[in-house]
């Protein structure tokens, strides 16, 4: 939560957080966006982590944690016949 706003704020972030997730995800990029260059770094940064991500994954390094799951499921299914 935040600390340290005024009751408005307060408010539109209460309603901001009962909004579907794909809502939420589009403000949270415009309000990053309207930041500028305060929002630069931290946004290239992670663009430099989701490229070296997309690498691993497209050289067959690393499927990423959250494959790991669905695809010991999958191999079982693929193994009995579904």
């Amino acid at each position: 939560m935040i600390y340290g706003v005024n009751a408005r704020t307060k408010k539109i972030l209460e309603e901001v957080l009962e909004l579907p997730r794909d809502e939420r995800a589009a403000i949270a990029h415009d309000v990053l966006a309207s930041l500028g260059d305060e929002a630069g770094d931290a946004s290239a940064a992670w663009g430099d982590v989701i490229r070296r991500r997309a690498d691993d994954v497209l050289a067959g390094r690393d499927h990423g944690p959250e494959c790991r799951p669905f695809l010991a499921d999958l191999r079982v299914r693929l193994r009995n016949g579904e």
